[in-house]
């Protein structure tokens, strides 16, 4: 088919929908005879010179060397393609081309795609290890000042700071990290510049491997620090401790991401690395969590299982390390428990079902407040999170004090801004939260017209907050619940219209100052309900 087009005097420059000329499609196809034909063929087309055959006959070899680096709409030029599908024999014909297209061999090696990636990041990723050594052969071959070609190859960077040696820890690619490392010496790095070498993120190979699970590149990796010349321990320290941007050391990548055979291996080597176990379990990030925090919010209960674990077999003094962990608190305030209640149940439960190893009372645990002093039921409020709602209902029930007391204090706790989690639902437009809490209100033996007309710090109720975000459904349920409350509903739906804020602005005005249309039509449509009269209007 090739040689027919050619034969037929195909134009190999025009290129198809992706971007692909006819030397692209068949290079894919890696017949290298073929390519080599195309290649002669693209100097030796007749017909009209197009501008591009002229630009080439003015200065064919820079034509050459520009059609080198000449990309796809996936940002890949023949070279990086090659590299990236471990293509051995385009690459060898490719690089054969380099010296007629006037290209420097370090040009050339050190060629980068839209990522920033050299040849050698690619085939880390790919785990392509005979690439690799192609690519590190022929900067071999190229050596005129010392190792200053190679240098550069194996410490240039990606567009998010990533060397080779990073891309093939994150990937797991065990054979392609070992022949990375191999050629340290070469380069005259030592072990510890290696290992502790940040991305643009502050993660380390270390880091990076952990991310991904990948605990066969741990073990390698911590082989190669028992190997270190420097002092082993030391060092062990060192890539242990570093933080990455978030102040995450490798044990709370472990936790944020779930991964508990990494978590295992890291715990197992914290004595060597002489690190305290009790220290480790309550190191905090930037933002003042520990691996308890992040494990919460993951909802990943096997890691929450494994820390409290491991903080009971170094009991020392009492409950003391897992009563610290239990009760830590980032810098919003938070708990494992506060995390937990956003959005994770199971992760909930199992926390809860430790309160009383740590001698914590049911109401100190669910009327515990975070930095804007949201309590569990606040924040599951938020997410509009019902089965979360439930099983904190729940356990109110079971505890030994007195419930319909608790459940009153847990409906009307207040954050720093007065708001209730009720207040939150309703702007929020949270219906099922609503609903919930409503249904719970007789139950604490709360006046439900109390409830509807109940005030934050700025003079809001729940039906101005619904009328400033347009919330229609909400409002329109508020209504329909002044029929249950326990007054007279009319008198009821009157003071619902014309509670006033601090400023002054009933939940209409507000509807109308933020825009919120739909809302301000369904407000003045009840007005003749609550026999509103002129004066009151």
């Amino acid at each position: 088919m090739v040689n027919s087009l050619l034969n037929e005097g195909a134009n190999t420059s025009i290129k198809n929908g992706d971007g692909k000329n006819l030397l692209d499609l068949v290079e894919e196809s890696k017949p290298v005879e073929i390519i080599e034909k195309l290649k002669s063929s693209s100097l030796e087309e007749e017909g009209p010179p197009s501008d591009t055959e002229r630009l080439a006959s003015h200065n064919e070899n820079e034509f050459k060397k520009k059609g080198f680096f000449s990309k796809e709409k996936d940002g890949k030029a023949a070279w990086h393609k090659a590299a990236t599908e471990g293509n051995l024999e385009s690459l060898e014909t490719i690089w054969s081309w380099a010296k007629e297209a006037e290209l420097t061999p370090d040009e050339l090696l050190l060629a980068r795609n839209e990522e920033r990636e050299t040849a050698l990041h690619l085939a880390a990723e790919g785990n392509h290890v005979e690439m690799l050594q192609k690519l590190w052969g022929l900067a071999e071959e190229e050596q005129k000042s010392g190792n200053e070609i190679k240098k550069k190859l194996f410490l240039a960077k990606g567009k998010y700071g990533q060397t080779a040696l990073h891309k093939a820890a994150a990937e797991g690619n065990l054979e392609s990290l070992e022949t990375i490392w191999s050629w340290a010496k070469e380069v005259e790095l030592t072990p510890d510049e290696l290992l502790l070498d940040q991305d643009e993120e502050g993660r380390t190979a270390l880091h990076l491997s952990v991310q991904g699970n990948k605990v066969g590149i741990l073990e390698t990796m911590w082989l190669w620090v028992e190997k270190a010349q420097k002092n082993p321990n030391d060092l062990k320290k060192k890539i242990f401790l570093t933080k990455d941007k978030l102040g995450y050391i490798v044990w709370h990548h472990a936790a944020y991401f779930g991964n508990l055979k990494a978590l295992d291996t890291l715990w197992s080597w914290a004595k060597e690395a002489e690190l305290r176990p009790d220290d480790l379990l309550l190191t905090r990030s930037e933002e003042g969590e520990t691996a308890l925090h992040l494990a919460a919010q993951g909802n990943h209960v096997g890691i929450l299982q494994k820390l409290w674990d491991w903080a009971e077999e170094e009991q020392i003094n009492g409950n003391e390390i897992k009563k610290k962990l239990f009760l830590a608190k980032d810098m919003y305030g938070q708990t494992a428990w506060h995390k937990a209640a956003e959005e994770n149940l199971e992760s909930l439960e199992t926390i809860w079902r430790w309160a009383k190893e740590v001698e914590l009372t049911a109401d100190e645990l669910l009327l515990d407040q975070d930095e804007e002093g949201r309590t569990a039921l606040y924040l599951a409020v938020q997410g509009n999170k019902v089965g979360i709602l439930k099983a904190l209902w729940v356990w109110v029930e079971e505890a030994q004090v007195n419930a319909n007391e608790l459940k009153k204090k847990l409906l009307l706790t207040k954050n720093k801004y007065g708001s209730t989690a009720w207040h939150h639902a309703a702007i929020d437009g949270n219906l099922e939260a609503l609903e919930t809490l409503w249904s719970w209100a007789k139950e604490a033996e709360i006046n439900r017209d109390e409830f509807l007309l109940a005030q934050n710090e700025e003079g809001h109720t729940a039906m101005i907050l619904a009328a400033c975000t347009n919330r229609v459904r909400i409002l329109k349920k508020m209504w329909f619940w002044t029929e249950e409350a326990d007054v007279n509903t009319s008198e009821l739906k009157k003071k619902l219209l014309l509670a006033k804020d601090n400023q002054g602005y009933r939940a209409w005005d507000r509807a109308e100052q933020f825009g919120s249309i739909d809302a301000l039509e369904t407000l003045k449509s009840w007005k003749k309900e609550a026999e509103l009269n002129r004066d009151e209007l």
